[in-house]
């Protein structure tokens, strides 16, 4: 039968519980067990000798089971706890046998049992008697406490605290499961964006090589023809001139394509083509000193973090090249079974990381993006005078934990 609409929003509508309602709940049992402990239990104190003859009793705080054990002395603590007990192994007996014979040596004894005869919970203490002072070492005080409510509302108070405690940790899995799928959402999301950046360079270097590179070449062509034509000719040097500009423009228009899809990653690998990028940095800036060591093997990796890393590379060799104003140039690239690292380290001006930061400049943000959307870190440090280091790292835990988020870059990106 399908519920009436009224009934259907009666229905509560289940709501997970914020940790701050949970631990506020915690905090509320606390303090109502701390406000019911601060009231003395029932309790009677005896004055008894060393076989344990009660002569003397003390004050009193209301409790039935008490009361009556206090009402008459000159008899046994035992007999009138346990009035009619009869077993030898009663285990009243044999405790207050023992700290009775045992307290002029030890001192104060004192411990709990749960009464079976009376049903109830009692914390016994035995200590030595001010009357003692009298001349009668043998006397003895006997406090007897009924802690059986307050032992009743611990273990009730220990319940509700185990259970919400579980609720807790449900909530909290809960919120750590969504925390989980959103997280693997930003990831394919990130790394979907990434593969849209990589085609888009791929469609500019297509463009540049087909369309631009097309024409330079026939322009090439033409001045050599013209070079040749005119070879006694006044304006062939300036043809001349023309041709090695043409040259150099062609040279450059390569440079960028390769920048812009760097694809001997599918060919050869991410260390070579690491060496490359930093082999041709060094070549064509002669005034620079550039050094470059490569550690381990790269191994099995994504393709987008082998991205990332020839990415980053190119924008701190970039930036080291426009702004540094650097003689040395240092690049590392380390490969162990734990993490994978670049470091490209120069001795330029360097500058303040937090004002450049604000400012978004040297695409420091972009580094730092396409490090962790494939789960890596980079980070930048730098002293004016003193130079600039771009640290990149991944883990390879991490890389192995979220690779399922990172889908394979096409052949040809």
């Amino acid at each position: 039968m399908e519920p009436a609409p009224e009934a259907e929003a009666a229905i509560p509508e289940r709501r997970l519980w914020t940790e701050a309602e949970l631990r506020a709940e915690l905090d509320a049992n606390q303090t109502s067990f701390r406000q019911l402990a601060v009231q003395p239990p029932p309790q009677v104190d005896f004055l008894v000798d060393a076989r344990g003859v009660i002569l003397e009793v003390g004050r009193q705080v209301d409790g039935v089971v008490l009361q009556r054990v206090a009402e008459r002395r000159g008899v046994g603590i035992h007999e009138r706890l346990h009035p009619g007990c009869q077993d030898k192994d009663c285990v009243l007996r044999r405790s207050l046998l023992h700290a009775l014979g045992a307290q002029p040596t030890v001192g104060t004894l004192e411990w709990e049992l749960q009464d079976a005869l009376s049903g109830r919970t009692l914390r016994l203490c035995v200590k030595p008697s001010f009357a003692a002072a009298s001349g009668d070492a043998a006397l003895m005080t006997l406090t007897v406490s009924d802690i059986t409510e307050g032992r009743k509302l611990t273990g009730m108070l220990r319940e509700t605290n185990r259970e919400l405690a579980d609720l807790l940790t449900q909530e909290s899995v809960e919120r750590e499961a969504q925390v989980a799928r959103l997280d693997r959402k930003l990831r394919l999301l990130s790394a979907e964006l990434i593969m849209a950046q990589e085609a888009e360079r791929r469609r500019i270097a297509d463009d540049l090589h087909d369309s631009l590179g097309q024409c330079l070449s026939m322009a090439k062509l033409t001045l050599e023809t013209a070079m040749e034509r005119s070879a006694d000719h006044p304006v062939r040097a300036d043809v001349a001139r023309g041709f090695s500009q043409v040259q150099a423009a062609i040279a450059e228009v390569r440079s960028i394509v390769r920048n812009l899809r760097p694809s001997m990653l599918e060919e050869f690998g991410l260390d070579a083509t690491l060496e490359l990028l930093c082999n041709e940095f060094g070549l064509s800036r002669p005034g620079l000193q550039m050094e470059h060591r490569i550690e381990g093997a790269p191994g099995a990796l994504p393709m987008l973090v082998c991205v990332s890393v020839v990415r980053i590379l190119q924008e701190a060799l970039n930036n080291a090249a426009k702004h540094s104003g650097a003689t040395r140039l240092e690049v590392t690239a380390e490969f162990s079974a734990r993490r994978v690292l670049l470091r490209v380290h120069d001795n330029g001006a360097g500058f303040v990381v937090r004002q450049t930061s604000r400012r978004r400049g040297l695409g420091l943000s972009t580094m730092r993006e396409r490090a962790e959307r494939t789960g890596g870190s980079c980070k930048v440090t730098s002293v004016p005078g003193e130079g600039t280091t771009v640290l990149a790292s991944w883990s390879r835990a991490k890389i192995r934990a979220v690779a399922d988020t990172m889908p394979e870059v096409p052949v040809g990106y």
